[in-house]
C-alpha cells in the first residue's frame, strides 16, 4: 500500500507542477494582454484627440471658404488690361468719363 500511495503522490505532484506551470503561463499571457489593451486604449485616446483637431481645422477651413465665396459674390469685379502699344484700338472718351463701372462699354 505504501508503494501505491507513493505513486499516487508522485502523480499528484506532477499534475500539480503542470497546473502551476499552466497558471504561470496564463498569468504571463494575461499580463501581456493587459499591456496590449492599455496600449490600445492610449492609442484610441490619441486618435480621438487628433480627430477632434482635424475636425476643428476642417470646420475652420470650410468657414473661411464660405466667407470667401460670399465675399466674391458680393463684390464681383472685372480686370481689364490694356496694351498701351495697341495703336489700332480706339477708345472713346465718353466711356472713360461715364464711370458707372464701364457698363456701357
Amino acid at each position: 500500500m505504501s508503494a501505491k500511495l507513493a505513486e499516487d503522490f508522485a502523480a499528484f505532484q506532477i499534475a500539480e507542477e503542470r497546473r502551476s506551470a499552466r497558471l504561470q503561463d496564463l498569468s504571463s499571457q494575461l499580463e501581456d494582454l493587459i499591456g496590449k489593451y492599455n496600449d490600445a486604449v492610449r492609442d484610441l485616446e490619441s486618435e480621438k484627440v487628433a480627430r477632434r483637431f482635424s475636425q476643428q481645422d476642417a470646420d475652420e477651413s470650410r468657414s473661411k471658404y464660405e466667407e470667401l465665396q460670399q465675399s466674391m459674390e458680393r463684390s464681383s469685379f472685372v480686370l481689364v488690361l490694356i496694351d498701351a502699344d495697341a495703336d489700332p484700338y480706339i477708345f472713346k472718351d465718353e466711356y472713360y468719363a461715364a464711370g458707372d463701372g464701364g457698363r456701357k462699354a
